[in-house]
């Protein structure tokens, strides 16, 4: 997977974490959904589940992203699309 600099460490970009976990057949019948755990005005919460083929929740993860009054801030517009 492709990693940034970040302030000194290494980090997966999402998209590149998503693509490993599309394409490696190790998680073939695995799914992951993410839900609206807490939406206000300005902020949202969002909850990610990835279930194995069995139905068996392996892994559990929380982001939450506010929303900015910045035109040129992507959650401005997307807050829920970034969160997710």
């Amino acid at each position: 997977m492709n990693s940034i600099n970040i302030k000194g460490k290494q980090y997966i970009p999402v998209n590149e974490r998503l693509k490993e976990f599309r394409g490696n057949e190790k998680y073939t019948g695995y799914s992951l959904t993410s839900d609206i755990y807490l939406l206000e005005a300005d902020r949202v919460i969002m909850k990610a589940t990835i279930t194995n083929g069995e139905g068996k929740v392996v892994a559990t993860g929380f982001a939450e992203e506010v929303s900015s009054d910045n035109y040129k801030d992507v959650n401005f517009t997307s807050m829920i699309e970034n969160a997710e």
